[in-house]
């Protein structure tokens, strides 16, 4: 499951309404970031350019400068890189542009839905928890699973910050913590 900070949302936020205040599509502008990052993901030499804490600003915005010019950004999308740069926050971009997507897919009443179970879930079981998920939240749903061994059986579904904790490890500890206190 996929965590994001309060900042990256906040970050992501932003450039969704700077998109929406000055008329650039939200989508161009995931698009856009979206190629930064796998840019930033793939390339070694880009990563070390923009990290290093040895290098000027001046420098790490000029190699932003560079490559917004070869991905055809628009100034708008620019302009948040170079933010970020400056703000120290270009080391989290991939968390950042998760969170954008989160974004984009609430402003479309999309709701993400995190699952974790002990093993693979079959195509079954998956058709069920996306529709359950749709009933409880009330909104389209988007599901993204993850195996956990560790929960032994049983799920655990995170919908933004509400977790919905039906594992045997869960019930395990509980069942452990009431027997702590009963022993007290």
């Amino acid at each position: 499951m996929s965590v994001v900070s309060s900042a990256a949302y906040k970050y992501a936020e932003a450039l969704a309404d700077v998109a929406l205040e000055t008329g650039l599509p939200v989508e161009k502008a995931r698009e856009q970031l979206g190629l930064f990052v796998d840019a930033f993901r793939e390339n070694e030499e880009l990563r070390s350019a923009l990290l290093i804490p040895s290098y000027p600003l001046s420098v790490k915005q000029g190699v932003v400068r560079e490559i917004s010019k070869v991905l055809k950004m628009e100034k708008i999308v620019l302009n948040f890189l170079l933010v970020l740069q400056e703000k120290g926050r270009i080391k989290q971009i991939e968390e950042i542009f998760a969170a954008y997507l989160s974004v984009l897919d609430n402003m479309a009443g999309v709701v993400t839905v995190d699952v974790a179970s002990a093993y693979e879930l079959s195509a079954e079981d998956r058709k069920r928890i996306a529709s359950a998920m749709k009933r409880v939240t009330g909104r389209d749903v988007k599901l993204s699973y993850s195996v956990d061994e560790e929960l032994i059986g049983g799920l655990r579904l995170q919908v933004g910050s509400t977790v919905y904790d039906g594992s045997i490890l869960s019930s395990l500890e509980n069942l452990r913590n009431r027997m702590m206190v009963g022993s007290n």
